[in-house]
């Protein structure tokens, strides 16, 4: 009888023991605890990236910020824009000044090219400047054209109208290079023949220093030519002038002659 008992207690534990083992390790909890950690984790993950994402934001911030800063550098080049426009102001005034300062009249030629302004030495070549001014005032120059150019070397003009009409001159004048100012790029000299005193109206710029035209003795090759002003404003219209393509055309037998026609409209002095 107390086996009995025994074998039935024993049993009963037997069985009681078998379920708290299936309640306890069920599959189900097995199963369901690495979701709910994997669940929990990815959730915490996804919350820093969006805690660093703020930090991008914050940093957008930055470049507007440094935006500003060009804005304010930019203000600067407006200011030095100012400086140049008061720059532009002293060769206007420089440009003024040897006239006003030595008292010598200044030609100004309006080309088809631009303006060419020409301030002359009467202290040094009184006879060619006299005659040149002379030639300005009666509109002798008006309607004439530049017919020769040799690039490297001069333009000249004064003496053809467009149709390659000579113009009447009055008489020729004494040659003044021994006494006046040397033939150097910008300088105006009057053209002549062979002849040592032949100069009348044509006059020539020259685009370089050109010394052999200087005077340099009384041997014919050497009786020079005579240079009586210089070109103050408009050496950049010189040089368009003498960069424009040369023919042979009308009298002249040699390409000298600008293909494209380029006219003294207006000469006037201004004392």
């Amino acid at each position: 009888m107390k086996r009995l008992l025994v074998c039935l207690f024993v049993v009963a534990l037997a069985l009681g023991g078998c379920r708290d083992s299936g309640e306890k390790a069920p599959p189900e909890k097995k199963a369901g605890a690495p979701v709910e950690k994997k669940a929990e984790a990815p959730a915490e993950k996804v919350e820093a990236p969006a805690e660093k994402a703020e930090d991008p934001a914050e940093k957008a911030e930055d470049p507007a910020e440094k935006v500003e800063d060009p804005a304010e550098k930019v203000e600067d080049p407006a200011e030095k824009v100012e400086d140049p426009a008061e720059k532009a102001e002293d060769p206007a005034e420089k440009v003024e000044a040897p006239a006003e300062a030595s008292g010598a009249p200044v030609v100004v030629l309006e080309t088809s090219k631009g303006i060419i302004r020409l301030e002359l030495t009467p202290e040094k070549t009184p006879v060619t400047v006299e005659n040149f001014v002379r030639y300005v005032k009666d509109g002798h120059l008006d309607g004439t054209i530049f017919h020769r150019v040799v690039p490297g070397f001069v333009i000249q003009g004064g003496g053809f109208t467009e149709d390659f009409t000579e113009k009447p001159t009055r008489e020729p004048i004494e040659n003044e290079a021994a006494l006046g100012i040397k033939n150097v790029r910008g300088t105006i000299s009057m053209a002549r023949t062979r002849e040592r005193n032949s100069a009348t109206s044509q006059f020539f710029i020259s685009l370089k220093d050109n010394d052999m035209l200087d005077y340099r003795g009384e041997h014919p090759s050497a009786w020079g030519y005579a240079a009586f002003g210089r070109v103050i404003e408009g050496m950049d219209v010189v040089d368009t002038i003498a960069a424009i393509p040369t023919v042979v055309k009308g009298p002249f037998d040699r390409p000298e002659v600008p293909s494209e026609t380029v006219l003294i409209l207006k000469a006037t002095v201004q004392p």
